[in-house]
């Protein structure tokens, strides 16, 4: 049965949701000419190179594309709406993506199922594979999983995630912790107000982050600012019409509750594939002054805000649309730039303009991409029965398990406490 609370989740999240959900019900026949023309329109409207692109030429290139394919064979479609972004991925946008209705479908029907057998979560156990323990030091301990995105569910069942964070957020801050370690190092991204909601204890009164727009000037404008306040959320926006800046409150009753220690010392962990959403997170929490964000380097630097735009039949397209402002007034992702291992081999070209760590430690390659290993969480909990009861681990599993970055934001944190 849903909780007044839940519902409350539900309201916050219809009214920060930028996911539209698809109806997967077709009414007639799809015009395929039309519907690759529409995508060009939304690409034409609402990408951060919408001043930028010949977009005569660009339609023209995508009629070449087009031409060999069958529009009616859904794979061969998919095909020519890949190679058409590909000619965004040429100028650095490695943002903007397509998400087929079969993917979509795929993924509610995985997660329905996931939910009518684990459902909420029991103790620090989630039914979304994020983890929460505490750590000796009494350090308490989140880490969010590389699945945890949300893409193409419905805006309840992302609410049901953030809700899930704020369970076992609180249920950590009841053992008391002396600090906090926030692992980001596998998000990979999904719906940033999904993370703002589930980790709203720990952000303090001011400015988390903001967008700019391009200009028919070529310039970039910063038109929206989101702002904490007193457990609130505040858009601040940027009228065009009558160039004024106006502000809107988004209430989030459900997960105001104070960190029994609101000074404790915080180290927000980030890697090479911290992306999209998990960078946003990363920037909020660093406005924090108890946060000191570690890292083996920068992140993914995928820092766009995507659009999102339900098509006729039901699939979505994400346009990056605006880039990240940090409350500094820096602009992130100015060219869209990107290193991460699985985009270099598309575009090498490309640069990172990312979020760089407050402290950088040497991590050695091998164990950075380690974290990502979905296997590990499951062998490292084996690692810590191991040494909850002194039983004696093999040199060689003891460097296997090490996590130097880890490492140093724990011992931080024990200094931080113990001061």
């Amino acid at each position: 049965m849903r909780t007044a609370a839940r519902f409350v989740v539900l309201a916050v999240a219809l009214a920060l949701a930028t996911l539209s959900v698809p109806s997967l019900a077709q009414q007639a026949p799809i015009d395929w000419g039309k519907y690759i023309d529409h995508i060009v329109d939304l690409l034409e409207e609402h990408s951060v190179f919408r001043y930028e692109i010949d977009w005569t030429a660009f339609r023209a290139q995508v009629e070449t594309i087009t031409k060999p394919y069958n529009l009616e064979t859904e794979s061969e479609r998919n095909e020519v709406i890949r190679e058409l972004l590909a000619l965004l991925q040429e100028r650095c946008d490695l943002h903007s993506l397509f998400v087929p209705t079969l993917e979509i479908t795929a993924r509610q029907v995985d997660w329905a199922e996931s939910q009518s057998v684990s459902g909420w979560g029991e103790g620090f156990e989630s039914s979304y594979g994020v983890s929460a323990k505490m750590l000796e030091g009494r350090i308490a301990y989140i880490a969010i999983p590389r699945t945890f995105s949300g893409l193409g569910l419905e805006v309840e069942a992302i609410a049901r995630m953030a809700v899930e964070l704020v369970r076992l957020i609180r249920l950590l801050d009841e053992e008391h912790p002396a600090g906090w370690a926030i692992d980001l190092r596998s998000d990979s991204g999904g719906s940033v107000m999904c993370r703002l909601l589930g980790f709203l204890p720990f952000f303090v009164d001011g400015r988390l982050f903001g967008y700019a727009s391009p200009t028919s000037g070529g310039l970039l404008e910063i038109d929206d600012w989101l702002s904490y306040s007193s457990g609130n959320f505040i858009e601040t926006t940027l009228s065009r019409q009558s160039g004024s800046w106006e502000s809107s409150i988004i209430k989030t009753d459900v997960a105001q509750f104070t960190l029994s220690n609101p000074n404790a010392p915080i180290a927000v962990l980030i890697g090479p594939e911290t992306a999209s959403a998990g960078e946003y997170l990363a920037v909020a929490l660093a406005q924090n002054p108890c946060v000191c964000v570690f890292g083996g380097g920068p992140t993914a630097g995928v820092t766009t805000y995507l659009s999102w735009h339900t098509l006729e039949d039901g699939s979505l397209l994400g346009v990056a649309s605006k880039y990240m402002v940090d409350p500094s007034g820096t602009i992130h992702g100015i060219a869209l730039r990107q290193v991460s291992p699985w985009y270099t081999a598309i575009a090498p070209e490309c640069t990172t303009d990312p979020i760089v760590p407050d402290v950088v430690i040497d991590v050695p390659r091998g164990e950075t991409y380690r974290q990502y290993d979905p296997r590990l969480a499951m062998m490292q909990e084996l690692l810590e029965m191991y040494r909850r009861y002194g039983w004696e681990l093999s040199p060689y599993l003891v460097e296997y398990f090490k996590d130097t970055l880890l490492d140093a934001a724990l011992a931080w944190l024990r200094e931080q406490a113990a001061e």
